[in-house]
């Protein structure tokens, strides 16, 4: 029986050889669908390594380890960051992993937000806009969806405060994907806020959260 525990303490040795096998006991072990849990956090810290290859597999393990249901808490920090690595691989095995860990209650807030500051400053904002598009109609918390769409329209609003000369293209490329964020946050926020009303037996007083709102409740009603 694998000790997680002490493969995560492994992780961080000095020996290049002891660290790269518990890499690889680890990946082995999340694909296989083993809860690795415990050595998300010592995983994460990886995805700041030198060596691209150790980027490269402890991404691709934290990814299997959050579609097996791993507590992936710890990680996202470090997940959004390696949105702007170097390697494409690291790239989009931290991209997959943030967006399953959006679909999760337990960690759905801090991902959304971490997306969020990604795709508003970091270098990754790409990738990050992707993960976000992916992800948004997933997330299970209106709180969380909520302080998205919040802070995408504060962000939205001092954009359009700027001015880049000679680089107006970019900045109106930019623009257009705030827009259609806001908008997946704000049917995605209609939906939850539904649901919720429906469950409590809330009958909809205008003007409630708007058409969506109303459109998605008669849908959900049936009539």
């Amino acid at each position: 029986m694998l000790d997680i525990k002490e493969l995560a303490m492994e992780l961080g040795s000095t020996d290049p050889k002891i660290k790269d096998d518990a890499v690889g006991v680890l990946w082995d072990a999340a694909r296989n669908g083993a809860d690795i849990s415990a050595a998300i956090s010592s995983l994460a810290n990886l995805l700041w390594d030198e060596d691209v290859s150790i980027r490269s597999d402890v991404a691709v393990t934290l990814e299997n380890a959050a579609k097996h249901g791993a507590d992936m808490s710890a990680a996202i920090s470090a997940l959004a960051a390696a949105l702007s690595d170097a390697d494409m691989r690291v790239q989009g095995s931290a991209s997959s992993a943030l967006q399953i860990a959006v679909a999760d209650v337990n960690s759905c807030h801090a991902a959304l937000s971490e997306l969020v500051e990604s795709f508003s400053y970091g270098t990754g904002r790409w990738r990050a806009a992707m993960a976000l598009e992916g992800s948004i109609g997933k997330c299970p918390s209106l709180e969380a969806v909520d302080a998205a769409e919040a802070r995408l329209r504060e962000e939205y609003d001092a954009l359009k405060q700027k001015r880049w000369y000679g680089k107006e293209a970019e900045l109106a490329r930019i623009g257009v994907s705030f827009s259609r964020l806001i908008n997946e946050t704000a049917k995605r926020r209609d939906a939850l806020a539904a649901n919720r009303d429906i469950m409590l037996d809330d009958k909809p007083k205008p003007p409630k959260q708007g058409p969506m709102y109303q459109k998605i409740r008669r849908v959900l009603t049936n009539g």
